[in-house]
Order: structure tokens, then C-alpha cells, then sequence
């Protein structure tokens, strides 16, 4: 894959062990949270019969209600939907998917699956109160975010589960723009891990650090674009950060630090390069994540609708830097702009 250093800006990673075994759920009870708020509790034991003790499951809740002639679906949480071996409680956000049901309603019904043939939970950090709160609220959510909404590229950071698995990491020899350094071997990923569905962009940037340091300033798209002139000493830090990947301390003034530290999620950090391809392949083994190689090492029709690059408008007729205040047509386009991969991870290729 030659195209994994075109990605601008960042993607983050927060790390939870999965498998694909999953039997039987016993004890089901639920308790929603008094004064009668929109969260309920919701308590459960996974017997494995056998099977690896050590694994993370699938988690599907549904609820009946008006004598069983209707069906609702839990879809958000507060927090992390997945189910383990034995004892398990998971915080359903009744509220937000369904307002006005209360567990006193509901008839719930809990069951666990082949997780990496389930679908991937998202995880979303609410920064909306800026670089000076105290905290930001965190919640997991099946649904995918709404790309006609600019909420979730600005005061929203959206994030995928990716499954654990094994892949052929690098390119073949013959590859149109293979490079001496993509030598193809297999890679195993025992953990799976969260990561940005979008780039992280400079109102989010501006939201957690209070600064906008991207050099693509027109007040009408800078918002919803990459946050692009940022350094590893911003991300990680100039002290503690200094020594990543070997150790995964960061400095607290830190992009990292500063999510670590409001969202309570202490495993946020870089993705590693092996983390990045298995996201962006997606069990592909071509040079381009929708199942198609390269034509030409200039300008390709394929990446067109995957990326943005020097061809595709990165330059104005791929040979003028575009301006300072240049319109997202030109430079840095608006996350999300092109064909996301198979799990929805957008500009993988490049913006």
C-alpha cells in the first residue's frame, strides 16, 4: 500500500481485547438510574461452555414493550458495548435512543455474537464545551454519524472500533509505486482498538488545545478541515512524549494528554503503523483500500474518488500551491469528502 504517508493529520487509538466466540447469557436484570434519568444498568452473566474464557463478545439488547407488539434496540451507551466471559455490566443510554421509555416499559432481552461479524461500535468524545472544560463527555454508539450534520467533524470526535485479526501488511513487488520498505509479511493484531473515522479536524484541534495552528485559514471551511500544521510535539508532547512508541507516557499539556485526562480513557494515543494499515485495508490487498491497484503513479481516477491529493485538487491544475484562503476545493477538502473504506474510515488515502 504506497499511499500510507499521504494521510494529513492524525488518527487516535484506545485499545480493548476481541474475539469471534460467544454462547449463551444468563441472569439478565436492569435498573435504571434514579431520579429516572436516561441511563439504565443493565447486568449479565456470558457462560463460554468451554470456549476461550479470555474473550470479548458481540452485544446486542432489544426491548419489547405494548405487549410485545413493539421492538426497540439499544444503540448508544455510556459505556463500552462489548461482554466478556462471566459477570458483565454494561450502561445502556435508554434516553438518547428512545426518549421517554423507561425500563419499566420494556421486556429486555440480551444476547452476545461473533464480534468481528457484528457491527463495530463507535466511540464519541463530546468536546462542545472547549478547551476549558473540566471534562468531556464520553458515549458508544452503534449508529453511524450523520455526515449531513458538521457536528460530527467539529464538536464531535468520532471514532470505530476496528476487530483484532491477521492481515498481509505491506505491498507486492510488483506494485505500481511499491517502495524498498514495503516488504509484505503477515501481521497478527491480538487487540483491537478504536480510530478516528475522520481526520482530526481544526475545530476539534481548537476545542481540546485552544489554538489554531493550520496554515488553510478561510473562516467558511477551516472548521470542518484537517488541522494540518501540527507537529508530534503538539500531539504527544516535547518531555514525557518523547519516547513513543517504546513508552506511551505523554505530556499533560499534550493533544493526547489533554483527551487522556478529560475523558477519563488513559489508553488514547497514536495509532502504530501496523494499526493504521489493518484499519485502512479493511482485508483488502491492493495498493487502494476498494479492492482496485493503481494505474498511473500521477494522476488516477480510482484515488480520485478516494482521496484528495496533488492531482485531485491538492494544487490548483496540479502545479499552484493554493492560497492561504483557498476554498476546500482546492488544499485540504472538508473530512469525509471522499468514499469512506469498507469500515467507514474516510480519506484514508490521503486529503
Amino acid at each position: 500500500m504506497n499511499l500510507k504517508s499521504a494521510r494529513i493529520a492524525f488518527l487516535l487509538a484506545a485499545f480493548g481485547l476481541l474475539s469471534a466466540q460467544a454462547l449463551e447469557v444468563t441472569t439478565v436484570t436492569a435498573r435504571q438510574r434514579w431520579p429516572w434519568n436516561n441511563l439504565v444498568d443493565i447486568e449479565f452473566v456470558v457462560v463460554t461452555n468451554g470456549t476461550d474464557a479470555a474473550s470479548e463478545f458481540g452485544l446486542n439488547i432489544t426491548g419489547t414493550y405494548a405487549n410485545g407488539m413493539k421492538t426497540v434496540t439499544a444503540s448508544t451507551f455510556a459505556s463500552d458495548p462489548y461482554a466478556a466471559a462471566g459477570t458483565n455490566c454494561v450502561t445502556w443510554d435508554l434516553g438518547t435512543d428512545y426518549p421517554g421509555l423507561r425500563t419499566t416499559d420494556l421486556a429486555l432481552t440480551v444476547t452476545v455474537s461473533d464480534l468481528i461479524a457484528s457491527k463495530p461500535a463507535y466511540l464519541v468524545i463530546n468536546l462542545s464545551d472547549g478547551s476549558t472544560a473540566t471534562s468531556y463527555p464520553v458515549r458508544y454508539t452503534t449508529q453511524a454519524p450523520d455526515l449531513s450534520n458538521d457536528t460530527c467533524r467539529t464538536d464531535e470526535l468520532w471514532l470505530r472500533r476496528i476487530p483484532a485479526g491477521t492481515f498481509t501488511m505491506g505491498s507486492p513487488s510488483g506494485e505500481l509505486g511499491h517502495q524498498a520498505d514495503e516488504i509484505q509479511h503477515s501481521v497478527t493484531l491480538t487487540k483491537g482498538f478504536y480510530i478516528g473515522v475522520f481526520e482530526v479536524t481544526q475545530k476539534q484541534w481548537f476545542d481540546v488545545m485552544g489554538t489554531r495552528p493550520s496554515w488553510y485559514t478561510n473562516l467558511l471551511y477551516r472548521d470542518t478541515r484537517p488541522a494540518e500544521s501540527i507537529s508530534y510535539n503538539g500531539i504527544l508532547g516535547t518531555t514525557d512524549g518523547t519516547n513513543w512508541p517504546a513508552s506511551s507516557a505523554v505530556d499533560a499539556t499534550s493533544f493526547i494528554g489533554k483527551l487522556r485526562a478529560k475523558t477519563g480513557i488513559t489508553s488514547f494515543d497514536l495509532p502504530t503503523e501496523a494499526q493504521w494499515e489493518r484499519a485502512c485495508r479493511t482485508g483488502t490487498t491492493t495498493s487502494l483500500n476498494n479492492g482496485t491497484n493503481l494505474t498511473s503513479v500521477s494522476s488516477d481516477a480510482t484515488l480520485n474518488t478516494l482521496a484528495r491529493y496533488l492531482y485531485d485538487g491538492g494544487k490548483i491544475g496540479a502545479t499552484v500551491d493554493p492560497g492561504q484562503n483557498s476554498m476546500d476545493t482546492n488544499a485540504t477538502a472538508k473530512v469525509g469528502s471522499y468514499l469512506p473504506n469498507a469500515w467507514g474510515l474516510y480519506d484514508m488515502h490521503g486529503n
